[in-house]
């Protein structure tokens, strides 16, 4: 759904950029996250691409 450098909005957060697309391994299941950086602040956040429909994370 989402690419590395797409520019995003994170409702509760604001406009943030993905950095790194990575998989990881969360209670023995194979899981894709977006690592997020904030860019009004120092924020960086890691998010699992499956929770992005329900957090409201956009273009």
């Amino acid at each position: 759904m989402f690419n590395i450098g797409d520019r995003i909005v994170y409702p509760r957060q604001g406009v943030g950029v993905i950095n790194l697309i990575e998989e990881k391994e969360f209670n023995g299941k194979l899981q894709k996250y977006y690592n997020i950086q904030i860019l009004h602040n120092s924020l960086k956040l890691m998010l699992p691409a499956s929770s992005a429909e329900t957090c409201h994370l956009r273009h």
